[in-house]
């Protein structure tokens, strides 16, 4: 079966971004309702996992890269007029720093120094990377790559606004996904309040495998939403914590201490200082 193609609207706004080397941004300028759901994180943190989790438990059918932006719309690609026809609650991606109009956040947050490794080889996959690794750290430690402050900043301007958690504020670490996802989207449903069953929660987190998403990005690939990056490198690539480890010379660590140290340390990602 012929995969459907996206409407104009988005296709026109990757003919932008394409253009423009850069995300096309009316995220402040989204009208926000009382009841919508937002899934928040600092780009690369596992944003796109999370709307796939989550719209595999809105969806009667197994999620792809297509109907992911009628569940769990993507705000920097969507126009008013789209977000606007949403029914009620709307479930939607943002990586805004604290922004007080949202009322239910679900916050994901990962290891910044995998961040890092996985904002460069997206950054190269789109074509929009050709430092070296060390060079182009020094731009995702000034915040320099994207409107979404650096990753240290991001976390810290939702935790010290709203708190680690609260009705209204629910962290989950991407780190503890990889380990029991079947726990961590179960926390997800309470918080939302998504009245799923253990059963649906476990088909959700199969449909929503690694795999899966590499198969459907896959399929998608050269014939629509991917066909103008660098297919030498995926989408969905391993996903693996820790990647950091293969990347970082001694130089590389201690501009990311300096920077982002104490946040690492205030998140448990180290216990101190000498890593």
């Amino acid at each position: 079966m012929a995969q459907k193609k996206l409407p104009l609207e988005y296709r026109l706004k990757r003919v932008i971004k394409k253009i423009l080397g850069r995300p096309v941004r009316e995220g402040n300028a989204l009208k926000v309702r009382h009841d919508d759901r937002f899934i928040v994180s600092y780009p690369k943190s596992g944003n796109t996992w999370m709307r796939f989790l989550v719209g595999n438990l809105l969806s009667n059918e197994p999620v792809n890269f297509f109907n992911v932006e009628y569940l769990v719309p993507d705000m920097y690609w969507n126009t008013d007029k789209h977000m606007h026809a949403l029914p009620s609650p709307r479930y939607i991606k943002s990586h805004e720093p604290y922004d007080p109009r949202y009322n239910k956040v679900v916050y994901l947050i990962r290891d910044g120094r995998d961040v890092a490794v996985s904002y460069y080889y997206h950054l190269k996959r789109e074509n929009r990377m050709d430092l070296e690794f060390s060079d182009y750290l020094k731009k995702f430690a000034a915040g320099k790559l994207d409107d979404f402050g650096t990753w240290g900043d991001n976390i810290n301007s939702w935790m010290q606004n709203v708190g680690e958690q609260s009705n209204r504020f629910l962290m989950i670490r991407y780190e503890d996904l990889i380990r029991d996802a079947q726990a961590e989207l179960f926390k997800v449903c309470q918080f939302l309040g998504l009245p799923k069953s253990i059963e649906q929660i476990d088909l959700a987190v199969q449909d929503s495998s690694f795999e899966k998403m590499a198969e459907h990005e896959k399929r998608t690939g050269k014939e629509n939403m991917f066909k103008n990056t660098n297919q030498k490198i995926k989408f969905i690539r391993s996903g693996k914590v820790g990647s950091w480890r293969d990347m970082f010379t001694e130089r590389d660590k201690d501009l990311f201490k300096s920077c982002f140290g104490f946040t690492l340390v205030a998140l448990k990602y180290e216990e101190n200082q000498n890593w």
